[in-house]
């Protein structure tokens, strides 16, 4: 996503990304993370934005599909059109 202009942030403890995401609420655009992670899964990250009123879009990756579909069921709005965000930076 860095060659087509983002500006990425990574963090490998997904408490340490909770706080970013509570102490920066405007700095990203985009939370891209994973379902299976320690001490915060995917699903408690993404419930923590929302208590905190935080909107932002989301990818939830994982390897497991049953589970993904669980959590599309219960999460997730009918798909919707998304704009081609990489079209503008080429």
């Amino acid at each position: 996503m860095s060659s087509w202009g983002y500006s990425v942030y990574v963090k490998q403890d997904s408490r340490k990304a909770d706080q970013r995401l509570k102490e920066q609420p405007t700095a990203d655009d985009l939370l891209i993370t994973d379902l299976n992670m320690p001490h915060i899964n995917g699903i408690q990250l993404i419930e923590n934005m929302r208590k905190r009123g935080d909107l932002r879009p989301v990818i939830l990756l994982s390897g497991y599909s049953a589970m993904l579909n669980d959590v599309k069921k219960r999460h997730c709005p009918e798909p919707q059109s998304c704009p081609n965000h990489t079209a503008r930076n080429r």
